[in-house]
């Protein structure tokens, strides 16, 4: 979930960021949107997983 919020943020900060100076399209817009936020959701389930993974091992110390 934390990795949605961040691509989405990012997204967000880009889109308004370079659509102020006129240089950036709604389209690519769009598209740079939906990358960034699933990249950041990939990487939250990855990050997550691995978390989950790990702590039978550790529970066993």
């Amino acid at each position: 979930m934390q990795g949605l919020i961040v691509g989405a943020l990012l997204a967000l900060f880009c889109m308004g960021f370079w659509s102020s100076a006129g240089t950036y399209s709604a389209a690519t817009a769009g598209v740079d949107a939906f990358i960034l936020t699933t990249l950041g959701a990939t990487g939250g389930t990855i990050g997550a997983y691995r978390m989950n993974r790990r702590r039978p091992s550790q529970a066993g110390l």
